[in-house]
């Protein structure tokens, strides 16, 4: 497994075979992809879908998105995972991502017909699910169900696997745009 351009010798199966049958295409070394396979694994079975964990698995589908999009902002980096410089790099490029920014870049992004419709999924599935994380971390009394949320794991997965499908170039022009302030898409 790679970890910030290094290699893990860990091997932890944090999850049933059963998940990544259902999901060949995500990789699961990536943040993002771990991310949705907690989600699916926290409602899997009927013993696990309890209020805690739906709300959590609400909240992992908004992060699986965007670690994809800090993922995606350092990933045309090439360097020596070994050298402190560049891990250093990496670390910090990969924060620079701020959710109240790119929940404002989406919306602008998704309403732009000009971009491919992968990425203004993306864009829009990012918006919902920050929306409903908020929801819940924060509101007690919002009522969450399993189908509602079994559906937006749905959802999420497909949009992931459409934003790994688009070129790194165009993964990381959209990554930039809404995660950098002073960015403009295209420059």
């Amino acid at each position: 497994m790679k970890h910030f351009g290094r290699t893990m010798t860990t091997k932890v199966r944090l999850f049933p075979s059963s998940i990544f049958r259902k999901t060949l295409t995500l990789n699961p070394s990536r943040l993002s992809d771990q991310l949705l396979l907690v989600a699916r694994a926290r409602v899997a079975d009927k013993d696990t879908q309890n209020e805690a964990n739906i709300r959590r698995a609400t909240s992992d589908l908004y992060y699986s998105l965007f670690h994809a999009i800090c993922h995606a902002l350092v990933e045309p980096l090439i360097g020596d995972p070994e050298d402190d410089a560049y891990v250093g790099h990496y670390r910090a490029f990969y924060r620079q991502a701020d959710h109240k920014l790119v929940e404002r870049r989406c919306r602008e992004f998704a309403q732009n017909k000009g971009y491919s419709a992968e990425l203004r999924n993306f864009a829009k599935a990012v918006i919902t699910q920050k929306n409903k994380r908020s929801l819940a971390d924060y509101d007690p009394l919002e009522r969450f169900s399993i189908s509602v949320i079994k559906n937006d794991i749905e959802t999420c997965e497909t949009r992931l696997k459409e934003f790994w499908s688009v070129s790194i170039a165009r993964r990381a022009e959209f990554a930039r745009y809404v995660a950098l302030a002073r960015y403009r898409f295209g420059d």
